[in-house]
């Protein structure tokens, strides 16, 4: 994972995901894609919006910050989202599981969101949890 898992942050913190706002914004026309975000339908998709701001997203957010017993704002960018995530008042080994978490949610919303527009699969919170904790737990673990 860490290897293909920091490309992927990086390319989530630099804006240059497959998005419907990045496709029209580079002029690429895409037959029969619809540009709406996968999850909600309601609004344009963004990286900001499908992988933080969408309601559906910020309840996995919240879902795996309770695990945790943590309350928390959300930043607008991606890199203020990560570096809330890097903290110099906890160890390397909690900054360390708390990166690990953050990118095991990123890479299950991504995943979900390609099932969604690529498989016609339909969006389950509980399967995208379980995701998550199966991926945090054994990248942990790594």
């Amino acid at each position: 994972m860490y290897l293909k898992g920091y490309y992927f942050c990086w390319k989530i913190m630099n804006n240059i995901m497959p998005t419907g706002d990045n496709f029209r914004h580079r002029d690429v026309i895409v037959p029969n894609w619809d540009l709406k975000c996968p999850f909600c339908g309601l609004v344009e998709e963004s990286v900001s919006h499908v992988l933080f701001w969408c309601d559906k997203v910020r309840d996995i957010w919240n879902q795996c910050y309770s695990w945790l017993n943590v309350s928390t704002a959300f930043p607008v960018s991606a890199i203020d989202h990560f570096w809330q995530h890097c903290s110099p008042k906890v160890s390397e080994g909690v900054n360390k599981k708390w990166r690990i978490l953050w990118n095991a949610i990123l890479w299950v919303l991504w995943n979900w969101r390609n099932n969604v527009v690529f498989r016609n699969a339909i969006y389950n919170r509980d399967k995208v949890i379980n995701d998550i904790l199966f991926h945090s737990r054994s990248w942990i673990k790594t």
